[in-house]
């Protein structure tokens, strides 16, 4: 590993959208702050190909960002490892409207506004946190 894989890392989030009665959620490798105006809040974020819920976000044009609190370690292993909404509360969440998207290959870039956010207290989830196995070690 790199650098730049290693060090650049923000906390664990996940994205979870809904399109047609069919709800899913994915760990997000991706999300960052993109806001040059703060009155006008604004993520970029990948969400990979292969998943459901990249669809889901993409038909519907808006899904949610949720930032994961330390304890949420199996909410990671289910949403790193399988595909479903988030099912239970996380430390924050942010509802987002998509304005342009960019095909990554394997991923799609996306770029959103935030429509809506809450956060509670309590101490994000990160890379640090993860408890590894072989399972997410090859997800």
């Amino acid at each position: 590993m790199s650098w730049v894989t290693e060090e650049l890392c923000a906390p664990i989030s996940a994205v979870s959208a809904e399109h047609d009665g069919c709800a899913s959620g994915l760990i997000c490798s991706t999300a960052v702050s993109a806001s040059i105006d703060t009155g006008r809040p604004r993520v970029v974020l990948q969400l990979r190909k292969d998943n459901l819920t990249h669809d889901l976000a993409l038909a519907s044009g808006v899904f949610t960002l949720h930032l994961l609190r330390r304890d949420q370690q199996e909410l990671f292993r289910f949403l790193a490892l399988g595909t479903g909404p988030p099912y239970e509360q996380t430390l924050a969440s942010a509802e987002c409207r998509i304005a342009a998207t960019l095909d990554a290959g394997a991923a799609t870039v996306v770029v959103a506004d935030v429509l809506r956010e809450k956060r509670l207290h309590g101490v994000p989830f990160t890379l640090a946190d993860v408890v590894w196995d072989d399972a997410l070690r090859r997800a």
